[in-house]
């Protein structure tokens, strides 16, 4: 039986499926901001309040890196999400998972800051 949460977790799969095949930058991060508000919805449902806090931040993560290529002055901008992982990683500590889940999340920063189009899809 599907549950709601299950159906929106297969929305957020799909979006994190698709992101790559699509030509632009901004596009590409406007699916992924939709990917992690699904699965951030998601892991809300379930009751982990780490992952679904950490999504939020990569949701608006995603779009904060649209500006990255026209703007360098934004980079700041995109650079204080960084310690917003650490902050969400000891403020709601359910053990190693949380570890984890914001190491995931500090390595996918690394990609999103990435202007050119190769090395962002890498």
């Amino acid at each position: 039986m599907l549950s709601l949460s299950n159906i929106i977790g297969f929305a957020g799969v799909a979006a994190n499926t698709v992101w790559p095949l699509f030509r632009s930058r901004a596009t590409m991060l406007v699916a992924q901001a939709g990917g992690a508000t699904a699965f951030g919805v998601h892991y809300l449902l379930l009751g982990a309040n780490t992952a679904a806090l950490l999504l939020l931040v990569a949701g608006l993560q995603a779009l904060a890196a649209i500006p990255l290529g026209k703007r360098p002055g934004f980079r700041l901008v995109y650079l204080a999400t960084i310690p917003a992982i650490a902050a969400i990683m000891a403020l709601s500590w359910q053990g190693p998972a949380s570890l984890f889940a914001s190491l995931g999340l500090a390595t996918i920063s690394l990609g999103r800051y990435q202007t050119r189009i190769i090395p962002f899809r890498a």
